[in-house]
């Protein structure tokens, strides 16, 4: 075309090559998923290789400088006694350090079962721990972190997927009933 403007063939092929570069610009641009608001990527629900569906979550967009936050599950048979602002204690498990000890957010009002409980951590958690749920009741509870935790060496950040042990003090107990348990019901304030 350079060589010769004129040349009819010449801009066919010019027309027709633009014509599959706007195909193959439309046909990308179906496999482009855009966010719809500005934040932190929080959640990756992504597998290389598969595929996924039209309304499929694949990620959780957090705003700028929101904490993170842990779910976690919680024996159901302490439902009754969980309310949102109690002591959370969370140990990261892989880290020696101090336990975090935050304050609960929020309390499922349902005790659910432990495949109910899988299906809340989404495909690749509940493969994980899954298991660990299985063969009993929860509830579901949360907590905000700080946005760090310090480790012996390091200040490092929280991640999705992390997994932690948690704790709450559901009642206080004399010191003496926690050592000999069998006194329990038997000094005063240990039986509430």
């Amino acid at each position: 075309y350079l060589l010769d403007g004129n040349d009819e063939q010449v801009k066919k092929s010019i027309a027709n090559a633009d014509a599959r570069v706007t195909r193959a610009k439309a046909q990308l641009a179906t496999r482009i998923i855009r966010a719809l608001k500005d934040g932190t990527v929080a959640d990756i629900r992504l597998e290389q290789g598969k595929m996924i569906q039209p309304g499929e979550k694949i990620a959780t967009i957090v705003d700028p400088g929101v904490e993170p936050e842990i779910n976690c599950f919680l024996p159901g048979k302490d439902r009754p006694r969980l309310h949102e602002g109690m002591e959370l204690q969370v140990a990261i498990q892989g880290y020696t350090k101090t336990p975090e000890y935050v304050k609960i957010t929020y309390v499922g009002s349902e005790v659910i079962s432990g495949a109910a409980a899988a299906n809340v951590l989404g495909t690749e958690l509940s493969e994980t721990l899954g298991k660990q749920l299985q063969g009993g009741n929860w509830v579901l509870v949360k907590a905000r972190l700080p946005k760090t935790f310090k480790t012996d060496h390091d200040t490092l950040r929280y991640h999705h997927g992390m997994t932690a042990q948690t704790e709450v003090k559901i009642k206080d107990k004399p010191f003496i009933v926690t050592v000999i348990p069998a006194l329990e019901g038997h000094v005063p304030g240990s039986g509430d």
